[in-house]
């Protein structure tokens, strides 16, 4: 069961401190739930596990660099395991099959009916098509701004700005 950020934080400090128990915790605590994330983007079970395993040497090894008293701690968690699904992504180097519902990707990792998920998925509509595309395909596919710009036959210093406009109106509509 998830616990709340608090006790996350808490675990998290604990293993900075060279905790196993604490690391023990947060892995039964938020291990599936990264898994989750991992599977959606490189869409394999051991990929997925790799990318949960160095997900966790993170943690372990940089547990004191979390910036607890402004982040989320499942934040945290989430970007360094995109961070490290990307990596696995890039260094496989195996092209990736498009989904057929671009709209549909992650969903296989959220509970139905996530509030969370929801709220996020509802602000996504309400960006262009394009840059709701945009962001699904980087955070949710690992895709780079290069392999964006392809996609979208741009060039990639206008596929910068196209995320960052994106990024911002949905920081924007999820503070709303």
């Amino acid at each position: 069961m998830l616990k709340l950020p608090d006790e996350i934080s808490e675990l998290i400090a604990r293993i900075a401190l060279q905790d196993r128990g604490a690391f023990d915790r947060l892995y039964a605590t938020v291990a599936p739930k990264l898994y989750g994330v991992a599977f959606a983007m490189v869409e394999d079970r051991s990929r997925a596990e790799q990318v949960l395993s160095a997900v966790f040497t993170r943690v372990w090894q940089q547990a004191d660099r979390f910036p607890a008293s402004s982040t989320d701690p499942m934040v945290w968690l989430t970007v360094l395991t995109r961070e490290e699904a990307i990596s696995k992504l890039r260094s496989d180097r195996r092209p990736r099959k498009l989904k057929d519902d671009p709209h549909s990707m992650g969903r296989r990792h959220q509970q139905k009916g996530s509030t969370h998920h929801t709220r996020i998925e509802a602000c996504l509509t309400l960006l262009t098509p394009e840059g709701s595309e945009a962001i699904r395909s980087a955070y949710l596919q690992g895709l780079s701004y290069a392999e964006l710009a392809e996609r979208f036959e741009m060039p990639v210093e206008e596929m910068r700005k196209r995320m960052r406009r994106s990024l911002h109106e949905l920081k924007d509509s999820l503070s709303a």
